[in-house]
């Protein structure tokens, strides 16, 4: 019951504060039980995190050369246009000129 008071606003401050010692060191203890607990699955979730990070740098890069390789054949695409239409000019040109 101390330690559901405790956990309804007393924080362990206010405890010792209060001259409630018992309880701040039942609180701190309780804490202290809870975050080893939760230590071995740290050491799981950041391994997850790194290999989740390094998929998802994987696919970036991945993504971006695919994005890179439509957009240079847009650049050849359109210099080979630009070539063709001054080609066209030219034949027009000679064309006109033979007449």
């Amino acid at each position: 019951m101390r330690i559901a008071q405790a956990r309804r606003g007393q924080t362990v401050p206010n405890l010792l504060k209060n001259g409630s010692t018992d309880r701040a060191a039942e609180e701190l203890t309780t804490r202290a039980h809870r975050a080893r607990r939760r230590l071995p699955n740290l050491g799981t979730r950041i391994q997850a995190l790194r290999t989740g990070g390094e998929r998802n740098g994987d696919s970036l890069l991945r993504l971006h050369g695919e994005q890179k390789q439509p957009t240079e054949a847009l650049v050849h695409q359109r210099r080979h246009c630009a070539k063709l239409e001054a080609n066209d000019t030219i034949f027009r040109i000679v064309r006109f000129v033979s007449r």
